[in-house]
């Protein structure tokens, strides 16, 4: 069974800047916030990411979160 990922390492690999949310695990992708500013642009990248083969559901989950927050979005809905 794989080990989980600390807090700490799943910042250093998806991270907020002030013009993009930054995933550095493979390949490096900067995804400028006007790109992640609605659900429903957040959910086109969780796609698109969810393709990758290097993608966990452990990164994706704080993709969506790091982007929600970027977004001022409440992930949960509420």
């Amino acid at each position: 069974m794989k080990r989980r990922l600390s807090m700490e390492e799943l910042a250093r690999l998806v991270y907020e800047t002030k013009e993009a949310i930054v995933l550095n695990v493979r390949c490096l992708y900067v995804i400028d916030k006007p790109q992640l500013d609605t659900a429903e642009k957040i959910l086109r990248w969780t796609i698109h990411l969810s393709e990758k083969n290097w993608m966990t559901k452990e990164l994706l989950n704080y993709f969506i979160l790091t982007a929600c927050h970027a977004a001022k979005i409440n992930p949960y809905g509420v």
